[in-house]
């Protein structure tokens, strides 16, 4: 059966493995104002949570993750995260327990 525009935006998607997974977590949550990329952070996203937790047949299986007109997987609520616009987000960006191979230093005028 092929699959028209209308019900292409109606297939749930779901990574087919842990790579794919990866590649969709990174694309679109990491980035995304909705959730914070440190897994102990205060805001974490209920779509992220429940897409690990329940089948694509499950009722509570997101409904955002669909396939697009194109058929590319995608997140409905997704909001990239615009340092232009957004500014600074409200959670650190890197974990002070990470090493670096760099010194992090602020830059004076």
């Amino acid at each position: 059966m092929e699959r028209t525009t209308e019900t292409k935006n109606k297939i749930k998607y779901q990574p087919s493995n842990g790579d794919e997974g990866i590649w969709f977590t990174e694309k679109f949550c990491m980035r995304c104002k909705f959730c914070d990329p440190d897994p102990l952070g205060e805001r974490q996203c209920e779509i992220l949570g429940n897409s690990m937790a329940y089948s694509v047949s499950d009722p509570e299986y997101p409904e955002e993750w669909i396939y697009d007109k194109d058929e590319n997987p995608i997140c409905t609520k997704h909001k990239l995260w615009d340092w232009a616009i957004d500014g600074e987000p409200e959670f650190p960006i890197y974990d002070p327990n990470q090493l670096s191979l760099f010194e992090l230093t602020e830059q004076t005028d």
